[in-house]
């Protein structure tokens, strides 16, 4: 975890993430989105994570960024890759950052 501010690992992520919309890193087509995949088998869904995140050079900040925006969210609202983690395991992690709050 990192004290910096979510708007400056924001800014990080947007700069530098391989899924930047700038045209240049992202590897997203027309046929499919790595970042979104329609896999709801967790298995999948990880595999899929550290393909889609592989070599990105904002992947720590990416995934406490994730983890920050969806602690309040209903589980069954947090989809999507981000920082090589799938949806099950942010939310375990939320989960678990809640149990060390207390």
């Amino acid at each position: 975890m990192t004290t910096e501010s979510s708007s400056v690992l924001a800014k990080r992520r947007q700069g530098r993430g391989l899924c930047a919309p700038d045209g240049k890193k992202s590897r997203v087509s027309a046929v499919s989105d790595p970042w979104f995949p329609v896999t709801r088998n967790e298995a999948d869904l990880e595999a899929q994570a550290r393909k889609a995140c592989s070599g990105c050079p904002v992947k720590a900040e990416c995934a406490e960024l994730a983890l920050r925006e969806e602690a309040e969210l209903p589980p069954d609202w947090i989809q999507g890759i981000y920082g090589g983690l799938a949806p099950h395991q942010r939310i375990a992690a939320i989960q678990a950052r809640r149990g060390a709050a207390r």
